[in-house]
């Protein structure tokens, strides 16, 4: 029964800063919605809100890639 709580608290050691860096990610990637109107002024809109979707897509693509494993 010891050896499973300690187990269990070494995965939640690790954990944390796995999280805070997740965390860290999320918030840079939700700042970056405000930053690129200023960066890039001669897009439209419209250009902008595809290349978001695009970049998000291609993220979460690598990110799923990455947990599926060689299958």
């Amino acid at each position: 029964m010891l050896n499973m709580e300690a187990e269990k608290h070494s995965k939640t050691i690790y954990n944390i800063p796995l999280g805070t860096l997740c965390g860290v990610g999320a918030g840079a990637l939700w700042g970056l919605v405000f930053l690129a109107p200023e960066l890039v002024r001669d897009f439209t809109p419209l250009q902008l809100a595809i290349g978001r979707f695009l970049a998000y897509g291609i993220i979460a693509f690598v990110v799923i890639l990455c947990l599926a494993g060689p299958y």
